[in-house]
């Protein structure tokens, strides 16, 4: 049969009542923020990770993302479905403010995004759909124990049990789920604190909305806890590795940084005022336990820990980098009871609040100034620090076809160093970085080792691939083995360091670098920016 030509006239007639009226009107411009502030992450101490702020309806804030985290989350997409860009895609990290434009809810957040690439990222993509690693959800061998939705208009979501502890959080939990979808079920798998490492599919076929209690352990490999594997099997469906079709996204093409900011940005975007606590309580603590210990349950917060280690909390600093402190400053633990400003935009009844650690340093910084009369400053000053020097570097040039990162566990089928070693209990491996990259990335992978930013002084220019396996500071303390004022070798015990030395030896770091990678680590004074106590009282305010 030959194919059915229609002419041009009769085709106009029949799709005249399909086709919208041509508009003289310019196409409307794309959500987007109205002003932008982007500029490289600051060191930081404790919170290097993505992070965004909890939605206030006039701001948005991000810290510690990536490019990737970004396109992430304007196409709602797995790292795993991203393909192409530069090599620091998944490496540089930019902390954001932006100004949302009226009438803009926390769901335009992916269309203000895209913009934001497109503008200052200069990115480019094309939307795919192809199979990927995925967990799915489907119908398990016994009986559904799930019951259809008593009332399809409740509220839907998955809340604490009315008896299950109220904890951060307790081992094992019981989550009341109400008229709950599997679709809803399937995704919300992801948030029961298991690290599941790709999207959960639903493939039950179950249509309709379900009831049903769903008790899981929040930590993977808690002594007597349930896997979600085990959850999911009391409720009568059944979760699997496999694949599914996902959305995926090629980019094209995508600038290496993004472009400056405008000029006077800090006018039109300034610092809102420190955020304070609703009301805080502080008592003496009888603990030995000097460091930092937080707990937030509903929107308490509590903490514990001496002045010091609070001022090097607030400020996201290691207590090395605080100077100046009175004879007391370490001496007395504290325990402060604090209620958290309720958000700006109302959650989910039930739902676990969204917590932003760096609003609490700054609410930290807030209590400190008002009940302990705190008064510091920022400043640079001569103080022991680690550099990287070139010693007798021995790089392995890096594949350019992937991309900036850094791990702390060994790549699918390369062999665990611990396997034959087992004081070898911090790894890091880093593909194609720079050596400034890698030496920004020490404080992170270093077991807790370094307490402030190294300074590369190499001056190799290039790419490479680079792996350090040591002894962590957890384990050395362990041993009775502490790293000298200089941190290097001790004198007494056996200290290795080079690949294929005998098992059961101990590696300090610095032995690492010099006999792993050629590179020389050394501990030594220099300019280092510290923050400087100009006044504290020894007690606080009266309650």
């Amino acid at each position: 049969m030959g194919r059915i030509r229609i002419a041009p006239l009769l085709l106009t007639v029949l799709l005249a009542g399909q086709l919208p009226a041509q508009s003289t009107q310019p196409p409307a411009k794309p959500l987007a923020f109205e002003a932008a502030d982007i500029h490289p992450s600051p060191f930081s101490f404790g919170e290097k990770y993505f992070h965004v702020a909890p939605y206030t309806g006039t701001r948005f804030v991000a810290h510690q993302a990536t490019p990737l985290d970004l396109i992430n989350s304007a196409y709602k997409v797995e790292t795993d479905a991203v393909t192409g860009g530069p090599p620091g895609l998944a490496f540089d990290r930019y902390d954001i403010v932006a100004r949302l434009p009226p009438g803009a809810t926390e769901a335009d957040t992916p269309r203000l995004l895209q913009s934001l690439l497109t503008d200052r990222f200069k990115l480019a993509v094309e939307s795919q759909t192809k199979p990927l690693p995925a967990y799915l959800l489907t119908l398990g061998k016994g009986a559904n124990k799930m019951k259809p939705a008593a009332d399809t208009s409740a509220p839907t979501g998955c809340r604490y049990h009315p008896d299950s502890p109220d904890a951060q959080p307790p081992p094992t939990v019981t989550l009341n789920c109400i008229n709950v979808t599997m679709a809803q079920f399937a995704d919300a798998l992801r948030d029961f604190g298991q690290s599941l490492d790709h999207p959960v599919i639903d493939r039950t076929g179950l249509s309709g909305a379900w009831d049903f209690d769903f008790i899981f352990t929040w930590q993977r490999g808690t002594p007597d806890g349930l896997t979600l594997f085990d959850s999911v099997d009391k409720i009568g469906l059944k979760l699997e590795a496999g694949t599914a079709p996902r959305p995926a996204i090629a980019i094209t093409s995508m600038a290496d940084a993004p472009t400056p900011n405008v000029a006077g940005i800090e006018k039109v975007l300034p610092p809102p005022p420190l955020p304070s606590f609703d009301v805080a309580v502080i008592r003496p603590n009888k603990s030995e336990y000097k460091d930092v210990q937080a707990r937030v349950t509903g929107s308490q917060l509590t903490i514990t820990a001496t002045e010091l280690r609070l001022v090097a909390f607030a400020w996201d600093s290691s207590v090395k980098m605080v100077f100046d402190g009175p004879p007391f400053f370490d001496n007395q633990v504290w325990e402060i009871t604090a209620k958290l400003p309720v958000p700006d935009v109302p959650l989910t009844p039930g739902a676990r609040p969204r917590i932003d650690p760096d609003q609490i340093r700054l609410m930290m910084r807030t209590l400190l100034a008002e009940r302990f009369g705190l008064k510091a400053h920022t400043e640079n000053r001569p103080g022991l620090a680690y550099t990287l020097y070139t010693g007798t570097p021995r790089l392995k040039p890096a594949n350019p076809a992937n991309r900036a990162s850094c791990t702390d566990h060994p790549s699918p089928g390369e062999k665990d160093p611990s396997a034959d070693n087992p004081y070898l209990t911090s790894y890091t491996r880093c593909n194609n970085v720079t050596m400034d990259q890698f030496a920004r990335e020490f404080q992170a992978y270093s077991g807790y080792i370094i307490k402030s930013p190294v300074l590369n002084q190499t001056g190799i220019q290039g790419r490479y691939d680079l792996t350090l396996t040591f002894t962590a500071l957890h384990t050395l303390e362990s041993l009775g083995i502490v790293p000298n004022a200089h941190g290097e070798t001790p004198t007494a015990g056996g200290v290795g360091g080079a690949p294929g030395e005998p098992a059961g030896v101990p590696v300090m770091l610095t032995d690492a670098v010099s006999k792993q990678t050629g590179l020389k680590l050394v501990y030594e004074k220099r300019p280092i920016s510290v923050l400087v106590v100009d006044h504290i009282e020894e007690k606080p305010t009266d309650n």
